[in-house]
Formats: structure tokens, sequence, C-alpha cells
């Protein structure tokens, strides 16, 4: 009797109590070859893409030779159907079901597509936006990352170099974002002086915005000045010098963020010294929720804040030294979503596939806010995650929170089941 007890306390303990759990339904396995995942996205409870590069690791191209690749889901994900892409996919965004789930656009290395088919064909609409060659650090490609679009022709477009860009039509065209106190998108991007690319080349070279996030008018881009982690001594990466690494400093970054409440008519530009960088941004009416990270050297690998809408402040509602946040999900109902990596060892950076970590909160609002300089996770549920689940990246997207898929940067995608 006592046992039969203590096995459903044990129960009701473990991750995933309330009977969630992510399960595996798409796994790219072929000797020699792995699937690389770069974004994912659900514009209904039926429609869904994930995009990315097959890559062969055997042979004398040592994994240089690259198929670009959509899979693209009709039914919720029981079937993936192949579509070859031209051009290496970093990012897609699909317009909700509410106003067309079928049009969307991805961002690759070369160009800005667009499909009305939910990712069955694209088009390309306009070239990517490219540094001048010259500059030090212009970036492979062009220097758009990601886009957001309010509709069909409305969007905003963000990347490398500090670049901010708006498109009225569709994507075909863009133009440089103006924000209170001036140009956001440096003229380097553009034209710039022999004299101005000496003094700004390398901080631009590092500055770049990641985030972008909208719900109705307000939105949020966040971005940061960066630079590159130091080496230790000999040259190598820090990850390979725990030992050296846990002595620095962490570091310190210079922070941007845009803001405006009248769908992007108006910008305010504010920036801040800050430990970490904020990596994810997601909007709801009511709340907003912000995710950093932080180098090898801080204390903490990921935390998460809370947003209120109308002073736009922050307070800190997940932080933990053991789960390297990812992607997040915010929706309107309160609930919440962090997909996460458990790093291998103390060194976070270092390239090395951890097992995955999906957390759930019911309600954003009712989290307690951590007490400073303390690890926090109350209010949050750490759910059940298929055991072969590992990535460096994890993905996360869908509708509504019933309805969630993630996927990984290892050729995976998961599906929240009850």
């Amino acid at each position: 009797m006592l046992r039969a007890f203590l096995f459903v306390v044990i129960l009701a303990l473990a991750p995933g109590a309330f009977g969630e759990k992510w399960v595996q339904q798409y796994f790219y396995d072929e000797n020699g070859k792995e699937l690389h995942l770069t974004d994912l996205a659900f514009a209904s409870v039926t429609r869904g893409i994930a995009v990315g590069a097959i890559v062969n690791v055997e042979g004398r191209d040592d994994g240089r030779a690259r198929e670009f690749l959509a899979l693209v889901t009709s039914d919720a994900g029981e079937h993936w159907a192949k579509v070859a892409l031209k051009e290496f996919p970093r990012s897609v965004f699909f317009l909700n079901q509410q106003q067309n789930d079928t049009l969307g656009w991805m961002v690759t290395e070369n160009g800005i597509w667009f499909t009305e088919e939910a990712g069955r064909s694209w088009r390309k609409v306009s070239e990517q936006i490219g540094a001048a060659k010259k500059l030090f650090g212009a970036p492979a490609g062009g220097v758009i990352d990601r886009v957001w679009f309010l509709n069909a022709k409305h969007g905003f477009a963000i990347g490398a170099r500090k670049s901010v860009f708006e498109t009225k039509d569709g994507g075909r065209t863009w133009v440089a974002v103006v924000a209170k106190g001036g140009a956001e998108t440096p003229k380097s991007v553009i034209q710039q002086s022999p004299e101005q690319i000496a003094e700004d080349a390398v901080r631009l070279a590092y500055t770049a915005y990641t985030a972008i996030g909208f719900w109705g008018d307000w939105g949020i881009i966040t971005g940061a000045l960066v630079p590159p982690q130091r080496a230790t001594y000999g040259g190598v990466p820090g990850w390979m010098e725990p030992q050296t690494m846990i002595k620095r400093s962490p570091s310190r970054t210079q922070a941007f963020e845009l803001d405006t409440g009248d769908a992007g008519m108006n910008w305010r530009l504010s920036t801040a010294p800050v430990y970490g960088a904020m990596t994810q941004i997601r909007l709801t009416a009511d709340w907003g929720l912000s995710v950093w990270n932080f180098d090898d050297a801080a204390p903490w690998a990921s935390e998460a804040q809370r947003i209120h809408p109308k002073t736009g402040q922050g307070e800190t509602v997940f932080r933990r030294a053991d789960r390297r946040v990812t992607d997040s999900q915010l929706f309107a109902d309160g609930s919440a979503f962090l997909a996460a990596v458990e790093p291998m060892g103390t060194m976070r950076s270092a390239p090395i596939p951890g097992k995955v970590r999906i957390l759930r909160a019911a309600n954003v609002a009712a989290l307690p806010a951590a007490v400073s300089g303390s690890a926090s996770r109350e209010g949050w549920e750490e759910m059940a995650v298929d055991y072969r689940a590992v990535a460096n990246l994890v993905y996360l997207a869908g509708p509504d929170a019933e309805h969630m898929w993630a996927a990984t940067d290892t050729g995976m995608i998961l599906k929240l089941v009850k």
C-alpha cells in the first residue's frame, strides 16, 4: 500500500504531471547527412512549416554541400512534405488564420521570398539588402535576418549592422526606419564616407537587431552591440578553457530598443548598458515576455522578464543557470512557454547539443518576481519531452497554447499532446 502511494506521489511531482508531453512527430535520419532546421511557423492548427538545410557530414566535401528545403504540413503534422528551396533560409513569418494563414515570407541569405500557398511554392519578391563588401564584418549575403508583417502589405525587417527597414508593398521595396533621434539604419548599409567607415566599422560590425514583436499597434524591436567573446590564451574559444572563462567578469553590452504605439508610424529609440542580450520578445494586449541570454562568465544562462505594456518596465520571472532558453511563446490567455537546452557542463557556449527542455506557465501575470541574485522557476512546469530530443537551438510555434510544436536544429519536430 505504501509503495503504491509513493508511486502516485512521485508521478504527480514528475515533469509533465498534468498529462501533456512533447512527442516526436518528425525526424530526419539518413546516413551521412544531417538536417539543420533554422525556423518554424504554425499559422493555424493545421498549417505549419519548418525550414533548413541538409548537410553532408561524410565525404570529401567536409560538410560544405547543402540542400535547402522546407517541410510543409496541412494536417497538423501528421504528414510533412519536402519542398526544395533555392537559397539558404534564415527565417519564416506567416500571417495568422484570421488574416490569411496561407500568406508567408521567408528570409534567405540572398532575398525575401513570398508564398500564397502556405509554403508549397515560393517566389522572390526582393533581393537582400547588402552591406558594402569592403566594410569590416560585412555578413555573408544580406543584412536582413527576420521580418514581421502586420498585414499582407505592411511589414518590418531587422538584422545585422543595426538594420531596420519597412515595406508597404508586401516586401517588394524596403526603406530605412527613422526613429526619434535619428536614422536607425546606419548609412554604412547604403553609403558611407571613408572617414565614417574608419570611425564606426568595428562597433557596427557587432551591432544587430535580433528580435521583433507586435500586438496590434504595440511593437518592440530589440538588439545589442555584442563584441565576440574573447579567446583565452593561445587563441582557442573560451568554452575550451572553462577554468579561465569562469574567472572572468560577465561581459557588458550596449542594448538598443525601438518602441512604437502606432503600428510603426513612429518609433522611439532607447539605449542602455546591460549584462546579457535580449534575444526574444513576445507581446499580447496585457503583457510582454522577453528572453535574455548571458555569456559563460555570468552566473545564469538565461532569464525571462514580464513586460508591462504601459510602462515598458520588465521584471524577472524566470532565471536558471542550467537552462539556456532559445525561444518563447506568449498567448492572450496569459499562458507562456520557454524552449531551452540543458547545457553540457559549465560552458554554455560550447557547440554540443544538450537535452531539450520545455517549460510552461499557466499565467504570466501570476508569476512571482525573482529575488535579486537568486534562481527563479516558481510557477513554471517543466514538461515531459521525448528523451531523444537534443539540440543547440529549439524553436516554438503554434496558434494557441493547446496547439504547439517545437523544432530543433538537429532535425526533429515535436508536437504537444495530452
